[in-house]
């Protein structure tokens, strides 16, 4: 059996600069429409009695596919999301309800093999108690899961969330809702895709669903199938090192689109570093992420929202570890032995993001010669420390705190990735302007599960 490793980043040769976090407002779809619908889900709540409400992990299905609680980031941050958006439309003075975050992690660490899938299954996690978002630090048992399936159609381009709850006695569904797809949706659901060199007609939505069209309907030659880069197509080369040697990335099979990659399985004890490389005549933005974690600051959340390097045009870079704010000090990639590797799974992403590499490219794009699509509101991420203890004594304590990271106003076991050694290095800020997420990638280089 092989350990699980960890992934951490540094630069070689000419330093890049870190980009400050686009202020334009760039929330998906799917946070607009389920503020929207939070009133009728208060209301079928209180209707049934309901004081106290939890939250657990969403199913993810692509058209007749199977369901499936595990692989895209959907599934996760579905939760919290609902979370924080019922908790926005919550009465401040005197809610109606009182949410019990952190349920799924609390359940998993409980409960051995947590689950709702079965009547017995639901039965167990009635027992479980959790601590309030706000007010009294005092674990409760929920009166209510909340639960949910987000569904995207077979050409991807909707999504049909449904709510669910259940309780001590019964099941029941509560409410549906449909959302047109956008790129960040597509993110989520574990979609790559690529506005790249030979499809610039523009960064609209439609666009980038073309291009996702494309990339699943192409029959790629033999000769194209592995390479130790990526396509030409994308704007942004990326190259993995196992110890300084490249390792050769082929189409992920257990996914769809030119733009999902696979790489080999590393060995305990290898250092992963990363080559990045701008293609394209003008500077990009990137965002690289290692287990759900970006490569600069160790920043989490939604890519739009984490700070970004710089690539200039033409240049190549080595990143290889985790730089840290003050852009002086980075943690080198080291590996974990296996038992450290179950025991840190949930911390180096859990079943959404470990062995994964994410990689977002945005690019400055004048309004004035393609459209930019533009979203109106977003649900704001609380940090980890905030999710976990009561950090908030009122209702409206959480609403503050929520609202000041949203987009409100205006409207078998195998290597994973983790912190190594520390050391020094030198970064430089730039700004770039207003940003337009392109193109991703995601690689799965570990399949590990414990």
């Amino acid at each position: 059996m092989k350990s699980l490793n960890i992934i951490t980043l540094c630069i070689l040769g000419s330093l890049f600069a870190a980009a400050s976090t686009a202020t334009s407002v760039h929330a998906d779809r799917l946070d607009e429409e389920l503020l929207n619908q939070m009133p009728k889900l208060i209301q079928a709540c209180t209707e049934r009695g309901y004081k106290n409400v939890a939250t657990l992990t969403f199913l993810y299905q692509r058209g007749a596919a199977p369901s499936t609680f595990r692989g895209v980031a959907i599934c996760n941050n579905m939760p919290e999301r609902l979370e924080n958006a019922l908790a926005l439309k919550l009465k401040s003075s005197e809610p109606e309800l009182t949410i019990l975050p952190g349920a799924t992690a609390a359940a998993s660490k409980e409960i051995s093999g947590a689950s709702y899938r079965t009547e017995r299954d639901r039965q167990r996690l009635m027992d479980l108690q959790l601590m309030p978002a706000w007010g009294e630090a005092i674990k409760t048992k929920p009166d209510a899961y909340l639960i949910g399936k987000v569904k995207a159609s077979d050409d991807l381009r909707e999504i049909t969330v449904s709510l669910g709850a259940f309780d001590q006695d019964s099941m029941s569904d509560l409410l549906e809702f449909q959302v047109k797809t956008d790129r960040y949706i597509l993110a989520d659901i574990g979609q790559g895709f690529s506005l790249s060199k030979g499809r610039l007609r523009g960064v609209s939505d439609d666009a980038i669903f073309d291009a996702v069209e494309e990339d699943e309907t192409s029959d790629p030659s033999d000769e194209g199938d592995v390479d130790e880069k990526t396509s030409d197509e994308f704007p942004v080369e990326l190259a993995v090192f196992y110890d300084d040697e490249p390792q050769e990335m082929s189409t992920d099979d257990e996914a769809t689109g030119e733009s999902n990659k696979e790489l080999p399985e590393p060995d305990a004890g290898q250092n992963l570093t990363f080559g990045l490389t701008n293609t394209t005549d003008k500077p990009l933005a990137a965002v690289l992420l290692v287990n759900g974690v970006s490569t600069l600051y160790e920043e989490e959340g939604e890519a739009k929202e984490l700070s970004k390097w710089v690539l200039e045009p033409g240049k190549e870079y080595r990143v290889k570890g985790y730089h840290q704010k003050g852009n002086e000090k980075y943690f080198e990639i080291t590996t974990l032995t296996e038992d450290e590797s179950v025991e840190k799974y949930e911390d180096l992403g859990g079943k959404d993001f470990a062995g994964l590499i994410h990689l977002y490219v945005f690019r400055t794009v004048d309004p004035a010669v393609a459209e930019v699509p533009k979203y109106t509101r977003s649900i704001g991420r609380l940090t980890k420390s905030q999710l976990r203890g009561s950090d908030f004594s009122t209702l409206r304590d959480l609403q503050q705190a929520i609202a000041k990271k949203s987009e409100l106003f205006p409207p078998g076991t195998r290597p994973l990735a983790g912190w190594g050694r520390e050391k020094n290095e030198s970064l430089k800020e730039k700004e770039l302007g207003d940003l337009t997420l392109t193109d991703t990638m995601i690689v799965r280089y570990s399949k590990t599960q414990p």
